[in-house]
């Protein structure tokens, strides 16, 4: 069994000094206007165009940065993009040593000098923990999120928004420091940059794309939970048991990512929202499973709790709660909500939701055969 860690997204930083530019002109600027321009506050960009990416393969995208007298280098790349040009395939944590090696290697592709002990115990700011899922039992990605879009978002998640795109390929819980994305995979391959959410670098994944065409095509589901700011990253790290202010070495363990996937699988998905995946549809049955888990309801609330379950397995959570807003208060919706403890009606779920939580739990690698 190979135990996978399934990390992507990642976001460096350097102070000055643990860094050396070689080729300034590669930022768009020159030597002076960086340690002494007029603005307080100044960023030059360098990041690789099409040819680049066609000649040398995956690079990172890179940022110098001055606020005042302070000079850093920011560092952003995916992971198994650096190794493998594609982030279907997912890493190991054996795979450390070969990944600073070559983004080192590519990192002064762009002009700029850092050691590899550097690059190990650089400060980490930003990162991506995901999991792409293998879906067997005849499930559909679009018919799994789909599902997955009628959950209620619980408040402490601090999630505010709700994007439900692509023709129901890919789902999105976000806010401005964090977020939960799950997305078909391999349709995602299929789609331009501008639809796409994994919009970096479609070029290096060509060969991958021409080869899944000629096989038969997995249905393949990705979690992706993004920790896009280092005050919230720090955050879910210390309620994890995870030490803060990590390094890139520290996040490079199979542990760490997968304690985050299942924190937020749980959390946000499953918490609260069991009863929307049980497969249970038909009234007659429902309105049994009502009076048997309650014996002394009365006929009114019988009507109602079957009529519940089956709008909000229906329409979804968020979907009624906005139609309801238009007619009563939020006390209204919270008194409605705590009903919802009264529809798990069955112990068993779909097959698919099995699945996935037995994929976090066992966190093992997939590898696609490809070129």
């Amino acid at each position: 069994m190979r135990l996978e860690l399934m990390i992507d997204t990642i976001i460096l930083k350097f102070p000055l000094g643990k860094f050396y530019i070689e080729q300034i002109e590669k930022f768009g600027t020159t030597k002076s206007e960086v340690a002494y321009g007029k603005d307080f506050y100044k960023k030059f960009y360098n990041n690789p165009d099409d040819s680049s990416l066609m000649e040398k393969g995956y690079q990172p995208r890179l940022t110098l940065y001055r606020r005042g007298r302070t000079i850093e280098l920011k560092v952003e790349f995916s992971a198994p993009k650096m190794l493998f040009s594609n982030n279907l395939n997912e890493l190991e944590e054996s795979d450390l040593n070969l990944l600073v090696g070559k983004l080192k290697q590519q990192i002064e592709a762009r002009g700029v000098r850092i050691s590899i002990d550097d690059i190990l115990n650089a400060e980490v700011s930003a990162f991506h923990a995901s999991k792409n899922i293998r879906l067997t039992k005849g499930y559909t990605s679009i018919a799994v999120i789909r599902e997955l879009s009628k959950i209620n978002l619980t408040q402490k998640l601090d999630m505010d928004h709700k994007d439900f795109r692509n023709g129901g390929h890919s789902l999105q819980y976000y806010a401005k420091s964090h977020a939960l994305v799950l997305y078909d995979k391999i349709r995602d391959l299929k789609k331009p940059d501008k639809r796409a959410i994994d919009k970096e670098n479609k070029i290096n994944q060509l060969s991958l794309f021409e080869y899944l065409a000629n096989k038969s095509m997995p249905e393949i589901i990705r979690i992706e939970v993004r920790l896009s700011q280092k005050q919230k990253m720090n955050s879910v790290l210390k309620k994890l048991g995870i030490p803060e202010h990590p390094k890139l070495k520290d996040i490079f363990k199979k542990d760490v990512c997968q304690k985050i996937v299942t924190h937020y699988w749980e959390e946000m998905i499953l918490s609260g929202n069991t009863f929307l995946f049980q497969p249970l549809n038909n009234p007659q049955r429902i309105i049994q499973r009502i009076i048997k888990n309650n014996k002394k309801i009365k006929p009114k609330e019988v009507v109602y709790l079957a009529g519940l379950y089956l709008i909000v397995k229906d329409l979804g959570i968020r979907e009624l709660r906005t139609i309801l807003s238009q007619l009563s208060s939020q006390r209204s919706w919270y008194r409605i909500a705590d009903d919802f403890k009264k529809l798990k009606l069955a112990r068993y779920q779909y097959e698919w939701v099995k699945e996935i939580k037995d994929a976090i739990k066992k966190f093992e690698s997939i590898r696609i055969n490809g070129p």
